[in-house]
């Protein structure tokens, strides 16, 4: 114990914050005190070392390391400390991100941190105009939080959201979430849906790609998605095919007249 105790002496006076973390476990295991190598941390402002002391040793005191790491404005360990050590301040913490994190940021801390103040982050995110980041949390908040966000999507009336949401969700409206996402009128998204979202009315968004005349969506539909009338797609894009045709060759004589009528004018002038 004495050669512990020079030890320590010499590494509160010289030592790192990361050496002292890795000192401090062999102390603990002793049964010695670590409150010294734990001041050394703390007067280090060293945000890591403060997030692997408390993680590292029972004894720690959370409350004054989650103080240091708060005080760093870290995001990415005030987060760390969040998510990882139990007795952490969560609102603290949460409190830090908030107001310095970006929304990528909040994000991740609401997925991450239980008993983050989700809904907080959900509307701050909707201010910043992040549906897309708002679609890619659903998956790991809880089902309250899950239908606060379908809710907020919904209100934005924009199928592109709608499909993404639809995406990532894991329990949510599909038919709400569908009936943005055909009266946009988009054949593209409406393929997209038809084709990724468990749940989705295939026969009403097929319709919306019928009507769109685009026979690279109509194929892909009848190919990709799970329950489509090919029969009909197929009819459909021999159907337009053939107009397409008669159109182009209409075209084609109408150019030819115009240049033979332009020709007997020119010869006229001669």
């Amino acid at each position: 114990k004495e050669i512990i105790k020079s030890i320590e002496d010499l590494l509160v006076q010289y030592g790192s914050a990361s050496e002292c973390v890795e000192f401090a476990k062999v102390v603990e295991e002793l049964g010695m005190d670590v409150s010294r190598l734990e001041q050394k941390v703390i007067e280090s402002k060293d945000a890591l070392c403060g997030v692997k002391f408390a993680r590292a040793i029972k004894s720690s005191d959370k409350k004054a390391l989650g103080d240091m790491v708060a005080e760093s404005k870290n995001i990415r360990y005030c987060t760390l400390f969040a998510s990882s050590i139990a007795g952490a301040d969560i609102a603290q913490m949460d409190d830090i991100v908030f107001e310095n994190g970006n929304s990528n940021e909040l994000a991740l801390f609401a997925m991450q941190v239980n008993g983050a103040n989700v809904k907080r982050i959900v509307d701050e995110l909707a201010k910043r105009n992040q549906y897309k980041t708002l679609c890619r949390m659903t998956r790991e908040v809880s089902e309250e939080d899950e239908k606060y966000i379908q809710d907020m999507i919904l209100a934005t009336n924009n199928a592109e959201y709608c499909y993404e949401f639809a995406y990532h969700c894991k329990n949510c409206d599909v038919q709400k979430l569908q009936q943005v996402v055909l009266n946009s009128n988009n054949a593209e998204l409406c393929y997209e849906f038809a084709r990724d979202i468990k749940g989705a009315d295939v026969k009403s968004l097929s319709k919306v790609v019928l009507e769109s005349r685009d026979t690279f969506l109509c194929d892909s539909f009848a190919n990709y998605v799970d329950g489509a009338d090919k029969k009909v797609f197929q009819k459909a894009i021999k159907l337009i095919e053939k107009e397409e045709s008669a159109k182009r060759k209409e075209e084609e004589k109408r150019k030819r007249e115009q240049l033979k009528a332009q020709l007997e004018e020119d010869e006229k002038l001669l």
